[in-house]
């Protein structure tokens, strides 16, 4: 570890030595007080430490990657169409089921109530009348009436 920098320094009794050393690709202060100030704890400057830089990482790929770059890219691209088609499918789904549940409600207001469908007679005698309207022609008659 090899020093850069070093200074000495005397103030009011104190003696002060700092150094600085490169740590890597920042450099890196050191501070040794000796004297009364240890005893009071004073404050001395604090020096910083330079920010980091920061390296753009490169992204490490797979020996298939790099052996085949075809067709990696040819399999990153099937599982990104299948992803789309899945979500596609899945968006088309939720769609059909919403426009099945408003379908369903829209027409059902229409409907009777459940309860009143035994109340309802479905079938009623029909009586054909001929063109002057007094003479009795045919007359239906429903399967609950009898005849």
């Amino acid at each position: 570890m090899f020093c850069n920098y070093f200074a000495i320094g005397l103030q009011r009794g104190v003696v002060a030595l700092s150094l600085t050393y490169p740590d890597g690709e920042r450099a890196h202060t050191t501070t040794l007080t000796l004297g009364k100030a240890m005893a009071q704890d004073r404050q001395q400057p604090t020096t910083y430490p330079s920010p980091p830089r920061f390296r753009r990482r490169r992204r490490r790929h797979s020996r298939f990657r790099r052996r085949h770059p075809i067709l990696s890219f040819l399999l990153s691209l099937l599982l990104t169409t299948i992803k789309l088609s899945l979500l596609l499918t899945l968006l088309l789904g939720l769609g059909l089921a919403g426009g099945a549940v408003w379908f369903y409600n829209r027409y059902a207001r229409d409907l009777p109530d459940p309860r009143q469908i035994s109340a309802y007679r479905a079938f009623e005698t029909t009586r054909i009348y001929a063109r002057d309207g007094t003479t009795l022609l045919y007359e239906l008659v429903g399967p609950g009436d009898g005849v």
